[in-house]
C-alpha cells in the first residue's frame, strides 16, 4: 500500500484511483460508504485550499474528542484524504467500524449551496473506486441522515418532502455510480 499521509491532495481523477487502487485492508473490513457534507457553504470552503481545511477541520475534531474523522473529504478541484482507506473513520455513529466516510463540502440546504456538478461527479468517483475496492454494489450508498443513531438529520441534504425534488438525488447517485464502477 502506498503511505499517504492525513490531508494529502489529489487534483487528479487518476491520481486518486491509483491510491484507492493501491489499500489493502487489515482489521477494518468496510462494507458501504455513507455520503455526508460539510456544512460549510461553498463560498466559505473556497477561501482555504483542501490541504489547509483537512488540518483545520481535524483540529476541531480532536477537540471533540474524536481520534479521526471521514476518510475523503471532496470539494470542486480535489480530493483529500481525510483519513487512511485501511482504518476506521470517524463519520457516522452507528457506521464508523463498517464504512467510509465521503465528506462533500457544501452546505446542502434549502436556499443554501446548489449541487455542482462537479462536486457530484467526484463523490461518484470516490465511491465507484471504493464499492470496487470492497467489491459492493452501487446500491449499498447511505446518506448520513440514514443512521438512526445520528443527529445529523439533514446531511449531506435534508430528506425530500413528498412530491419534491430531493437536493442530491439518492437513486440519481445509486445510478452514476454504477455506470462509473463499469469504467474504472
Amino acid at each position: 500500500m502506498v503511505k499517504i499521509p492525513v490531508g494529502a491532495v489529489f487534483g487528479t481523477e487518476k491520481d486518486f484511483l491509483n491510491y484507492v487502487k493501491s489499500i489493502k485492508f487489515d482489521a477494518f473490513k468496510p462494507r458501504f460508504c455513507v455520503l455526508h457534507a460539510t456544512g460549510i457553504d461553498l463560498k466559505s470552503w473556497r477561501t482555504h485550499t483542501m490541504g489547509e481545511r483537512i488540518p483545520n477541520i481535524f483540529a476541531g475534531y480532536k477537540k471533540m474528542g474524536w481520534h479521526s474523522g471521514p476518510h475523503i473529504f471532496i470539494d470542486e478541484i480535489s480530493f483529500g484524504i481525510g483519513c487512511p482507506l485501511n482504518v476506521s473513520g470517524v463519520h457516522s455513529p452507528s457506521w464508523n467500524d463498517i464504512s467510509f466516510g465521503i465528506e462533500q463540502a457544501g452546505w446542502y440546504w434549502p436556499g443554501r449551496d446548489v449541487y455542482p456538478e462537479s462536486i457530484q461527479n467526484r463523490a461518484v468517483t470516490a465511491i465507484a473506486a471504493l464499492n470496487k475496492l470492497m467489491g459492493v454494489a452501487a446500491d449499498t450508498l447511505k446518506f448520513h441522515y440514514e443512521d438512526s443513531a445520528t443527529t445529523h438529520r439533514g446531511c449531506p441534504c435534508p430528506p425530500a418532502k413528498p412530491g419534491e425534488k430531493p437536493i442530491i438525488d439518492k437513486a440519481v447517485m445509486i445510478e452514476l455510480i454504477d455506470k462509473k464502477m463499469k469504467g474504472i
